[in-house]
């Protein structure tokens, strides 16, 4: 479970960047964004959002590895990443063969 800000009701006021004790929430063209991994829950920005667009929410998950079952946030889907796409200067990035997402990175 983590916070969400819905950016359809997100009026970009700064309210929650302001209270943010751990500095988790970030500004993307006038929109508050939330760092899940800074993020401690404490719902502090919920409690000053005068739009209510923050929400407290499943996150979608991947498994990082069969041995260890661990669990982290799908982030791919969260920048629009595919992954093994090809940067700039035409060089892969992404997980190769049996490289997985560790530390939730």
């Amino acid at each position: 479970m983590a916070y969400f800000i819905d950016a359809s009701k997100c009026s970009g006021c700064g309210a929650c960047l302001d209270v943010c004790p751990q500095g988790a929430i970030y500004m993307v063209n006038h929109t508050a964004m939330i760092d899940s991994v800074r993020c401690k829950s404490c719902g502090k920005c919920v409690e000053v959002c005068p739009q209510h667009a923050i929400q407290w929410q499943q996150v979608p998950v991947i498994e990082t590895t069969p041995e260890t079952s661990r669990q982290v946030p799908m982030y791919l889907s969260t920048f629009n990443l595919r992954p093994r796409s090809r940067g700039r200067h035409g060089k892969r990035f992404g997980a190769r063969g049996r490289q997985r997402w560790q530390n939730g990175y």
